[in-house]
C-alpha cells in the first residue's frame, strides 16, 4: 500500500496507464480540480504520513461550509483526539482559529501583537461587551447617543454607519447580562431603535482593533 511513509520496496502501481514511481509527473489532475478540491486533496497528501507536525496556510480558503466542517473535525481528530499531531496554521478566519487553536499569536504588520488563548486574548484585550445599535431614522442618532451615554458610562463610540452604531461598554464589577439587556430594552421602548445586539467581545473584533491600531500609527499627522 502506498502511503508516502516508506520508499516503494517492490511492484508498480499505475494511474490511467502512467507509473507512478516513474511517470509520477503525468499522473497529475491538478489542472481539472477547483480551488477547494486542490485544498482538500493537499491536505489528504500532508496527512498521509502523520507527521508529528503539520505547517497548513488557510487549509480551508476556497472551500464550501461543509467541507470546511469536515476539514475541521479531521484535523481535530489529528491533532487532540487520536495521533496528537501539533498544528501550527495560519488563517484569518476567527471562527477557524477558535475551533482549532488552543494557543493564538494575532500578526499585524509582520509583527506578533499578542500571544495565548482564545479567551485570555478576549479578555485582556476586549474586555467588555459590545453593543450594536440599528436606528429606525438617521435624525434619532445624537438624541440615542445622548441616552446610550447615560445609561451606560463609560462606553466609546467605536464605529458609525449611517444608521448603525457600534459601542464598546466598560464591563463594570456587579454589573450583570439582565440589568444590561433590561436598560437597553427601556431604550428601545421609548425611542427609535429597530434593533439591537449585546454580547461579549468577539476574537474577530479583537483582531480588527490591533489592525486599527497599526493603521493609526503608520498614518502621518496631518498638518
Amino acid at each position: 500500500m502506498l502511503t508516502g511513509e516508506n520508499r516503494i520496496s517492490n511492484g508498480d502501481a499505475f494511474i490511467n496507464g502512467y507509473n507512478v514511481k516513474n511517470d509520477w509527473q503525468k499522473v497529475f489532475v491538478d489542472d481539472v480540480l477547483s480551488g477547494g478540491n486542490k485544498r482538500r486533496l493537499s491536505l489528504g497528501i500532508a496527512l498521509v504520513a502523520l507527521p508529528d507536525v503539520l505547517l497548513l496556510d488557510e487549509p480551508t480558503t476556497g472551500v464550501d461550509p461543509k467541507a470546511r466542517r469536515l476539514i475541521w473535525n479531521v484535523l481535530s481528530k489529528v491533532s487532540i483526539f487520536i495521533y496528537r499531531t501539533a498544528l501550527i496554521l495560519t488563517s484569518h478566519t476567527m471562527e477557524e482559529c477558535e475551533a482549532l487553536c488552543t494557543r493564538l499569536a494575532i500578526m499585524v504588520s509582520g509583527r506578533f501583537r499578542c500571544i495565548g488563548s482564545a479567551q485570555h486574548l478576549k479578555s485582556k484585550f476586549g474586555a467588555g461587551y459590545t453593543l450594536l445599535v440599528r436606528l429606525k431614522s438617521i435624525e434619532a442618532v445624537d438624541s440615542i447617543k445622548k441616552e446610550i451615554a447615560i445609561a451606560f458610562p463609560g462606553s466609546t463610540l467605536k464605529e458609525q454607519h449611517v444608521v448603525q452604531l457600534n459601542y464598546e461598554l466598560v464591563k463594570r464589577e456587579g454589573v450583570t447580562w439582565s440589568s444590561l439587556f433590561e436598560r437597553m430594552e427601556q431604550l428601545s421602548a421609548r425611542l427609535e431603535i429597530a434593533d439591537y445586539s449585546l454580547c461579549q467581545t468577539t476574537l474577530e473584533q479583537v483582531f480588527l482593533e490591533f489592525s486599527r491600531n497599526a493603521m493609526v500609527s503608520r498614518t502621518p499627522n496631518m498638518p
